[in-house]
């Protein structure tokens, strides 16, 4: 779906400000959960937002700027994976704008 004011990425649409606080992206998502299950020793909170879950993982997993960038990269591609699987690619479905704007509450 586009952004307002924004360029479209083809084919992947980039998650918004707001699921980086876990507003509207479920942290439950499988892509997602699997994520951090991958990671050794982790103890994941699937009920907080996904950024703050990262930034804790990372933390916990005491990574250097290299390896947080290449995880970091990771994260965003699952980020949008559940997006897509979540609302849909298509920005002409009135029915993946519907779901968007429940979940953000308009």
């Amino acid at each position: 779906m586009p952004r307002r004011g924004g360029n479209r990425t083809q084919g992947a649409h980039r998650p918004s400000r707001a699921s980086s606080h876990g507003i509207f992206l479920q942290n439950s998502d499988a892509a997602l959960g699997d994520f951090f299950q991958d990671r050794s020793g982790f103890s994941h909170n699937p009920f907080n937002p996904a950024w703050k879950e990262f930034h804790r993982l990372a933390r916990y997993l005491q990574w250097d700027q290299e390896e947080k960038a290449a995880e970091k990269q990771a994260f965003k591609d699952v980020l949008v994976k559940t997006f897509n699987v979540t609302y849909g690619t298509d920005e002409n479905s009135l029915e993946s704008w519907k779901a968007l704007c429940r979940s953000l509450r308009i």
